[in-house]
């Protein structure tokens, strides 16, 4: 039985005959992987290109052919064996080789489609989209496993040649649909949060892909994370701008007035919240310094009277409270509305569940600073200036200069 050939052109070239990898120069690279990506015969001329572009020297055809019968006699070698008839390599001709024939065109690459990677890529990335309505799950399944013949986002090296590098671009262009169908189908699935990570780690690679930046941006949204949805599009806007000189397009920027839109809403709901505080009077924590440009005073109207034995008590985590607009104050515990209000119109957003971040958004939706607290943040206070937040991992509050 002939021995069977696989090649990988999904990055760097990789080449094995029955399963012994194989070795190649860098100029017999590119020869395979221009056979590989051209099913008819492709002509000398076009694999001068490839090899050496418009550089190519008088004696370069003579050249080629040498590469021919070395890449012919590799693939030889690397099955130990004539594959045709047998016989020990030492008496094989390499121009009798079944792999790589010529006629009068030039050289053709005859060879299993699925014994080349990117053919195996198609036909499961086609079979994906025929699951993905009928059956959603099979559909992530076979375009994760497509996918997964990727090593990297490399592709093999073609030279200068332009039928192959455009066929590359075309696999390339493949891939980047593939992976987003697969995390709209994920995410249909209810696997939102999942899928995050890994848009995160396809946008290190491919930072200028609009429709990575919004699938990010939804995937957060749906999480309940719209300060970190709004982060991802000001990141992609700045990426846009700074290395292409272009805006982005019409749907991210719909996409990101929508969550602003949604934010600015739930803030208007927002504009009497139900807070009841769970920071107990400073004055009873003899641990506790209030900065000096703060009065005892101001701290006082702003927090509860809630004891419990070592002072200060933070009771429960507020997963997400987004405070009022520009004029309404927060009611401390004891009913009173003496409390200063947030000193710009917007609001307040401490974040996820299990992040450390606190947001600043205007009334329009606008992120402006984010702080990391160093710790989940727990009840949360406005006075004096600023705003105060308990930190129930180690007990403490922080004072933040609004």
């Amino acid at each position: 039985m002939a021995p069977r050939v696989e090649i990988g052109i999904l990055g760097p070239l990789r080449v094995t005959v029955d399963g012994r990898a194989v070795r190649l120069p860098a100029k017999q690279q590119v020869l395979l992987a221009v056979l590989v990506l051209d099913h008819r015969a492709v002509a000398p001329e076009r694999l001068m290109m490839a090899l050496w572009g418009e550089d190519a020297a008088p004696t370069a055809l003579r050249t080629l052919q040498s590469h021919v019968f070395q890449l012919r006699r590799a693939l030889v070698l690397g099955g130990g064996s004539d594959p045709m008839s047998g016989a020990h390599v030492a008496d094989v001709v390499p121009g009798d080789s079944p792999w790589i024939e010529t006629d009068g065109r030039g050289y053709r690459l005859r060879i299993e489609p699925d014994a080349v990677d990117a053919s195996r890529f198609e036909s499961l990335v086609t079979g994906a989209r025929g699951h993905a309505a009928s059956d959603p799950r099979a559909g992530v399944t076979m375009f994760t496993e497509a996918l997964g013949l990727w090593r990297g986002q490399d592709v093999v090296d073609v030279g200068g040649e332009s039928m192959a590098t455009a066929e590359l671009d075309r696999l390339v262009e493949l891939r980047h649909g593939a992976f987003d169908e697969l995390v709209r189908l994920r995410m249909s699935l209810g696997e939102t949060t999942e899928v995050i990570p890994e848009l995160r780690h396809e946008l290190r690679a491919n930072p200028y892909r609009e429709p990575l930046w919004g699938s990010l941006m939804r995937a957060l949204d749906a999480s309940g994370r719209k300060a970190e949805a709004l982060l991802a599009y000001r990141e992609a806007t700045e990426a846009l701008r700074r290395e292409l000189d272009v805006e982005p397009d019409e749907e991210l920027r719909a996409l990101a007035d929508r969550i602003r839109e949604d934010s600015h809403v739930r803030a208007d709901r927002a504009a009497t919240p139900e807070i009841t505080s769970t920071i107990a009077d400073p004055h009873d924590d003899p641990t506790f310094a209030a900065p000096s440009d703060v009065a005892p005073s101001d701290i006082a109207a702003t927090t509860g009277r809630r004891r419990g034995r070592g002072g200060l008590v933070l009771v429960g985590v507020l997963v997400s409270i987004v405070l009022a607009t520009a004029g309404t104050r927060l009611l401390p515990a004891s009913g009173t509305s003496s409390g200063p209000s947030i000193p710009a119109s917007g609001a307040i957003d401490p974040g996820p569940a299990g992040t450390d971040l606190v947001t600043l958004l205007d009334a329009d939706g606008r992120v402006g600073a984010t702080t990391a607290l160093g710790g989940r943040p727990g009840d949360l206070e406005v006075g004096a200036g600023s705003l105060w937040v308990g930190r129930p991992t180690d007990g403490t509050v922080l004072r933040l200069d609004l």
